[in-house]
């Protein structure tokens, strides 16, 4: 005892500041227990209206390059081989299909007003600050503004506004309109200098997004233009219908119903699909947003308004749960197996037919007049929607089943072989998607297609292929209607 009585007076300064050091640390244990669960209640407030920071890759890491890819980011957009011909041949015409560049998503999701749908640090591009002003000159477009109604010339926000078009939406399409002007204005003179709008058509459906794509095409396409000429003509349907009776078809109507009963078969059949609607619909929609997601193209969509825009991917708080990258990588590769089993699907191919009537037999009169030198016009431009574009590609056999991405283009340009005759079978076409030649893939060409090996610059070899237009006539008057057992769009459609 004695011994120890010692020891402890020896050391008992030390003894003392272990003591102190006890108690300091108990009292900051304590209180940070205390924080954490107060830090815990807030943060579960904030999960309600904020997402957790969800981080996505980096744009360019591997799990990002097909997402991307849809997206179609402005500066990803390049020109491919439009106009890239060499030979005796003059270009006659050009028309363009485009589908509106990027939007808002098409149903209300969570924290939809965090999402930045501006230009993030896009600015500093040439044509951007040229469009906004000159568009904001509201004075000067009245004649423009009375064609579309009371929609507005440009995206007005910043902020991602359900189904309309985004300022990166616009950017998309300035940056398409001027580099198809390098080539096909600049480099083939297909149209005066001074150009007017009896040179050239525009024609849009009747949504704010395709319309505003349109200007910005224009708008980069011809910057000289005065726009206050400029003339946007309307069209009703998202399949350009001619008149009418060409948007009502009864045998559609059948087809479309035996489509969506495929597509629910190949859902069904993919229950782990099923289960990540079921788990993501509570955590994509926004608030009060109703029905249920329970569909898979429209979940991608939401989904795809974070990810085009760099935001954090949504959370839901009870219980604890956020959409994932891979989840979006999921659905994209479902989507693309759906888009391959529905290509060899006999509705659905018969359903893109008669989608595609009308927009085609609208091309076949363009060609035809110009090559009849009834009209002036050698540039068209049609600006549509991922559905107008799809039932075009699966007719003309350059579809591989995937989404037509933001911005993409469908191009038609019709040649003039330089020979002493004026024939119809002087002139060929030629046809690209997203800058790539599809022209040997149109089935109404196997057997008349003309293939030419040229070499360009830095000694590569290429083979670029034409389509006599006399294939495409033919297609369009004799041929269009056999996989339906129709003789016309009338009697393929059931309405005689």
């Amino acid at each position: 005892m004695g011994i120890f009585t010692k020891f402890t007076s020896k050391y008992k300064f030390i003894f003392c500041g272990l003591f102190i050091f006890w108690i300091i640390g108990m009292i900051y244990t304590v209180l940070s227990i205390g924080q954490k669960r107060s830090g815990d209640q807030k943060d579960g407030k904030l999960q309600m209206n904020f997402p957790k920071r969800n981080h996505l890759p980096p744009p360019n890491s591997l799990k990002m390059v097909k997402i991307h890819r849809y997206c179609n980011p402005p500066e990803n957009i390049s020109l491919g081989r439009e106009g890239l011909v060499k030979g005796n041949y003059s270009l006659e015409l050009v028309a363009v299909l485009i589908r509106h560049g990027d939007r808002g998503p098409l149903i209300s999701v969570r924290n939809q007003s965090a999402i930045n749908c501006g230009l993030q640090g896009r600015h500093n591009h040439p044509l951007i600050s040229k469009y906004f002003k000159s568009l904001r000159m509201k004075h000067r477009w009245q004649k423009l503004r009375e064609q579309f109604g009371s929609y507005p010339l440009y995206p007005e926000e910043r902020n991602c506004q359900n189904g309309e078009l985004t300022h990166v939406g616009a950017m998309q399409h300035l940056v398409l309109g001027q580099l198809l002007g390098e080539v096909y204005k600049k480099k083939w003179n297909l149209l005066p200098e001074r150009t007017t709008s009896d040179h050239f058509s525009v024609l849009s459906t009747r949504y704010s997004r395709t319309f505003q794509s349109a200007l910005a095409f224009i708008f980069g396409f011809l910057p000289k233009l005065e726009l206050d000429d400029l003339k946007v003509i309307p069209v009703e349907d998202q399949l350009f219908c001619i008149k009418e009776e060409s948007c009502q078809c009864e045998n559609l109507n059948q087809q479309e119903a035996l489509v969506d009963e495929k597509m629910n078969q190949l859902l069904k059949s993919h229950p782990a699909v099923v289960d990540l609607i079921y788990k993501l619909s509570p955590i994509v929609r926004g608030r009060g947003a109703s029905p249920n997601i329970t569909h898979i193209k429209p979940l991608f969509d939401a989904l795809m308004a974070y990810v085009c825009h760099q935001s954090h991917l949504p959370c839901w708080p009870q219980p604890y749960t956020c959409a994932t990258i891979d989840h979006v990588r999921n659905m994209i590769s479902y989507l693309d197996w759906k888009g391959k089993q529905l290509l060899g699907y006999p509705p659905y191919r018969k359903g893109a037919l008669l989608k595609t009537y009308s927009l085609l037999t609208r091309l076949k009169n363009i060609l035809s007049d110009r090559i009849r030198r009834r009209t002036d016009r050698r540039f068209f431009l049609f600006s549509g929607h991922d559905l107008t574009i799809e039932p075009l590609s699966v007719i003309l056999a350059f579809n591989s089943g995937t989404i037509p991405p933001y911005a993409s283009r469908v191009v038609f340009e019709l040649y003039k072989q330089t020979k002493p005759s004026h024939s119809d079978e002087d002139y060929v076409i030629r046809v690209l998607f997203n800058g790539k030649d599809v022209t040997n893939f149109l089935p109404f060409c196997k057997s008349a297609l003309i293939s030419e090996k040229h070499v360009w610059k830095g000694g590569k070899s290429y083979k670029q292929h034409f389509c006599p237009v006399e294939s495409f006539y033919k297609f369009m008057s004799k041929d269009f209607f056999t996989s339906v057992n129709g003789t016309d769009f009338s009697n393929a459609c059931g309405l005689s």
